[in-house]
């Protein structure tokens, strides 16, 4: 039962993944980490180790497309982590630490599916006292 629930919560988030691609003219977004930046999600939380998922964490419990919410496993934001963590560092402005994270989930989901910018601003402040432990 818990194995139906899992494949119909993926589906469900597939399909609204493609929809909203389809409602802003773009093509049908490649879902894969590697594809889109050509970073490997295995590498960077070997090399982060904890860190990553201490950051992730921190994403999960904001949920800012709301898809823990709907019953995604845990590791459903992991690639909006992978390219954030990759970007981040201790000397980046508040308001730099507010763009970069706006603007990796603006990529990642786009458009209405993102949401406003100032929906943001939680996450990022705590996206911003993370990374200042960072080297």
């Amino acid at each position: 039962m818990v194995f139906l629930k899992h494949i119909i919560n993926t589906f469900l988030i597939l399909a609204f993944v493609y929809l909203s691609a389809c409602n802003n003219n773009k093509s049908v977004p490649n879902l894969s980490a590697t594809t889109k930046y050509n970073v490997n999600t295995d590498s960077v939380k070997t090399l982060y180790g904890d860190k990553f998922l201490e950051l992730r964490s921190i994403v999960n419990k904001y949920d800012p497309i709301k898809l823990i919410a709907l019953g995604s496993p845990a590791d459903e934001y992991e690639p909006e982590v992978t390219t954030l963590i990759t970007k981040l560092n201790n000397k980046l402005s508040e308001n730099e630490v507010f763009d970069l994270v706006f603007n990796e989930f603006d990529f990642w989901f786009g458009g209405s599916t993102t949401g406003p910018k100032s929906s943001y601003k939680s996450l990022a402040k705590d996206v911003y006292l993370f990374a200042q432990q960072l080297k």
